[in-house]
């Protein structure tokens, strides 16, 4: 068989045996013939029960040659293939989300500059240029005037839990207006100071 008689061969094995090749395409016609007859035998065998059929994307399988490649020295230094894999979407959704979140969060909580104090969620937010100072002095007051008063630190911020004598005497309430803060309806109150430059 020549080179010619080859490629007719493997031509109309792949189901293109009628696509003129170099020189006289009938002169192939055994070849073509043979090839015909053994495509149309292969296409009709059914597949065996026995095995197993292979999913057309396997990246575990993908990613065993890939290894077996780079050990015999066919794939020197090439970079492998990044596999996307469902669970990478939904952990790059996931932190699109968290991100998102995290953003809206910080613009929900950035205020104008000359504000003073903040209210919402329970929390009341003081500028200060020494935070711990102004804790200290609040604090003070409002045990003076009958409040039960606890300290904390939040992710580095000075603050205090207020448990506020009911009803609000007029001291505390003197208090409450001096720093711009609210009177709780159920006595509770939380206060965060922030130094005066943190948006």
């Amino acid at each position: 068989m020549s080179a010619d008689d080859d490629m007719a061969w493997l031509e109309a094995l792949a189901g293109r045996a009628g696509m003129p090749l170099e020189g006289d395409a009938l002169s192939h016609g055994g070849e073509v013939r043979e090839a015909t007859a053994l495509r149309e035998l292969i296409r009709t065998q059914r597949p065996d029960p026995e095995f197993p059929s292979v999913p057309a994307v396997d990246p575990v399988r993908e990613n065993e040659l890939i290894a077996r490649a780079r050990a015999a020295g066919l794939l020197r230094g090439s970079p492998a293939i990044p596999v996307r894999r469902p669970w990478m979407l939904r952990g790059g959704l996931a932190a699109a989300a968290v991100l998102v979140l995290a953003v809206g969060i910080t613009l929900l909580r950035t205020v104008p500059q000359n504000t003073e104090t903040l209210r919402g969620g329970g929390t009341a937010y003081l500028r200060t240029g020494d935070p711990v100072a102004l804790k200290r002095e609040l604090a003070e007051e409002l045990r003076a005037a009958g409040a039960h008063v606890t300290g904390f630190e939040r992710l580095g911020r000075p603050g205090i839990d207020v448990e506020l004598p009911q009803p609000p005497t007029p001291e505390v309430r003197r208090i409450l207006a001096r720093y711009h803060l609210p009177v709780p309806a159920d006595g509770e109150l939380t206060v965060e100071f922030e130094p005066t430059g943190q948006p």
